[in-house]
């Protein structure tokens, strides 16, 4: 039994640490995308909020 626990936890672990690789990733791409064209990361910005399930985004549509 504590053979299978401590491999849950290494799994957990390992997930965790992909999880935070790819929080880290999406972060530093999110800041070269920035850099690189503004205008369009500024659009995409506006719209992703309005697609999670508000009617605000048809405006802008």
């Amino acid at each position: 039994f504590s053979v299978i626990r401590f491999s849950v936890i290494r799994f957990s672990v390992i997930r965790f640490s992909v999880i935070r690789f790819s929080v880290i990733r999406f972060s530093v791409n999110m800041m070269t995308n920035r850099h690189r064209d503004p205008a369009t990361n500024g659009l995409r910005c506006l719209c992703l909020p309005q697609q999670a399930g508000t009617n605000n985004g048809e405006g802008l549509q």
